[in-house]
């Protein structure tokens, strides 16, 4: 038995039954604290959209900055498509790929968390 098993059944035994239940959570209230406290600063989400771009086999990442916006560009090998974007970061439950969970992350902490609007954009390449 580990240290918190053996911690919480110790517990219990000096508490009293209480009652019992079930309780849920609000989708849009968990998104938002997720959201607001899953990195450790407010700029880690930049470190997150680096990653999904490595974690996407992508063979480089084009940052452009001006005053009022940062637009980052690079080529993933994963189906990144609108709709399974719109999916994943919709869907915090939504099982993906490590390279659109890095992104998904990055922008729920930009986007919801900070308040800074993105544009998303997709581009499919032919061969």
């Amino acid at each position: 038995m580990s240290e918190l098993d053996e911690f919480i059944e110790q517990r219990s035994r000096e508490g009293s039954w209480v009652s019992s239940g079930e309780f849920t959570l609000e989708r849009k209230k968990a998104l938002e604290k997720t959201a607001r406290y899953q990195l450790g600063r407010p700029t880690a989400w930049i470190l997150k959209i680096v990653q999904a771009a490595v974690a996407a086999g992508s063979e480089r990442l084009d940052i452009f900055q001006t005053l009022g916006e940062t637009q980052f560009e690079f080529l993933c090998k994963e189906d990144w498509s609108g709709s399974a974007f719109e999916h994943a970061f919709f869907s915090p439950e939504a099982k993906v790929s490590p390279g659109l969970e890095y992104l998904r992350r990055a922008l729920w902490s930009a986007g919801i968390g900070g308040g800074h609007p993105f544009h998303f954009v997709t581009l499919i390449r032919h061969r």
